[in-house]
């Protein structure tokens, strides 16, 4: 899955975040009761361009 344009001019393409949206998404992500990536597949999904703000602080190296 390829990450939005806002996350990939941050992170790059090889890493997303999974953004939740709401309680019931957190609570899928974290149960401890799904040892498979099958039921979050829902949940990993790039986030739509321009719902995200981003600002540079400073560069790591």
């Amino acid at each position: 899955m390829e990450p939005s344009m806002t996350i990939d001019s941050v992170v790059g393409r090889d890493r997303m975040p999974a953004i939740l949206k709401t309680e019931a998404e957190y609570a899928r992500w974290l149960d401890p009761e799904i040892k498979e990536r099958g039921p979050l597949d829902q949940l990993m999904r790039p986030l739509a361009d321009g719902l995200l703000e981003v600002e540079a602080i400073g560069k790591i190296f």
